[in-house]
């Protein structure tokens, strides 16, 4: 047997976590799927204008997936998957201003 190819609608994707060369994108259902791709890749592929933003080296975020933000040291972001996601600080002006913007 071989692999599945898997086809996710960006909609759906709540958070995407780095892991070397390794992602694992964690959807609304709750599934994980694991790819061979950096971070960055997929921070190219989304663009600017969307919906996903980088809050660490690990990790980027799905806006339109967020459940609440809590201000402060350190910076901290609820996912409505229960999933809770540090912003760095250097990240945190790109992260404010994504939300300002969705």
């Amino acid at each position: 047997m071989g692999f599945k190819l898997f086809f996710i609608i960006s909609f759906d994707v709540v958070f995407i976590e780095g892991n070397g060369s390794y992602c694992h994108l964690n959807t609304m259902d709750g599934q994980r799927y694991t790819t061979a791709k950096y971070l960055k890749d997929f921070e190219d592929y989304f663009g600017e204008d969307s919906k996903f933003v980088r809050t660490h080296k690990n990790c980027m975020i799905n806006v339109l997936h967020i459940k609440s933000y809590t201000k402060g040291e350190p910076c901290m972001i609820e996912l409505v998957n229960g999933n809770m996601v540090e912003v760095a600080r250097r990240k945190k002006q790109e992260v404010l201003a994504k939300l300002k913007s969705s």
